[in-house]
């Protein structure tokens, strides 16, 4: 497979409206300002450390998409990944799961 065949396939799947939706506004903004105010109102509320504040808020990269071919399939179709680590929901996740993980 070529990179131009590589790269219809994946515009293919991602045009699909009944999977994707196309955003009118970049959200990063939003969501970085959410997740501020809400570590700074666990912080006042002393549920966290300033360290931890730092740590929930300090990233700014957002997820990323990449494809995974099925090469055991004839005509090779894509699987797309969402690749979330080291992203601006990341540590946000990982505090999640460590405070649902003692209930």
């Amino acid at each position: 497979m070529d990179k131009i065949d590589y790269c219809d396939k994946i515009e293919g799947k991602l045009i699909d409206k009944t999977v994707y939706e196309q955003i009118k506004k970049d959200p990063t903004e939003y969501i970085k300002k959410t997740i501020k105010i809400k570590a700074d109102k666990l912080l006042k509320q002393k549920k966290i450390t300033l360290a931890k504040l730092n740590e929930l808020t300090s990233i700014d990269e957002l997820p990323k998409i990449r494809r995974q071919p099925k090469l055991h399939k004839t005509n090779i179709p894509m699987r797309i990944l969402t690749c979330s680590k080291d992203t601006i929901k990341s540590p946000v996740s990982q505090f999640m799961f460590k405070i649902f993980k003692q209930l």
